[in-house]
């Protein structure tokens, strides 16, 4: 891959029927490409994508049918959650966008600080077929840790319409979080099955 400074190898098991190894051969590898660090990845499976800005590296994944989460570090002070759940009207019928908040997808040692909570009516500024929640809180250790190095969050659950999915993204971070790149990594999510690739 020489648009980064990586070697790629790969081993595909002899005893693969014809048609897999050709599928793989011919269909799967010519299309991965590598991304340099500097620069935003796609991170696509099934037919769920996600857009995640330069400088975030991933650290942990959940992975299933109807409910996909990934979340992302930058440092050791900011982290990025981007998740899909689906069917939307489904995933909604069972909780309100403001209880899939809640549910993180993975174990954290923070926990938010119920006098923290500010939840307000959402809608994304470009394409206004998304709207939701946007939630701002503090997360912090139990106690008596609760002082030692607490984070904000800003957090957004968003209904995509057109796709029937139901967007969530969270940021993280000890300083002020962005409302602004939980918009963006929403309205990125899923933009190659909008455009028909």
């Amino acid at each position: 891959a020489a648009e980064t400074p990586l070697l790629l190898a790969f081993r595909v098991n002899g005893v693969l029927p014809d048609a897999i190894r050709n599928t793989i051969l011919d269909g799967v590898l010519p299309t991965l490409r590598a991304t340099p660090a500097d620069e935003a990845t796609e991170w696509a499976m099934y037919d769920v994508s996600f857009r995640i800005p330069a400088g975030f590296e991933l650290m942990r994944r959940h992975l299933f049918s109807g409910d996909v989460a990934l979340e992302f570090v930058r440092g050791r002070a900011e982290t990025l959650l981007a998740r899909q759940v689906y069917p939307g009207d489904l995933a909604l019928g069972r909780l309100p966008p403001e209880a899939w908040l809640e549910r993180y997808p993975f174990p954290q040692h923070r926990r938010i600080r119920r006098s923290s909570l500010r939840a307000r009516p959402w809608r994304h500024p470009a394409r206004a077929a998304l709207s939701g929640i946007e939630r701002r809180a503090w997360k912090r250790l139990p106690v008596p840790l609760g002082a030692c190095s607490p984070r904000r969050a800003c957090a957004v659950a968003a209904h995509d319409p057109a796709l029937n999915r139901l967007l969530i993204a969270e940021h993280l971070t000890a300083g002020e979080p962005s409302g602004e790149l939980c918009a963006a990594i929403i309205a990125d999510m899923n933009a190659g099955v909008r455009e028909g690739r």
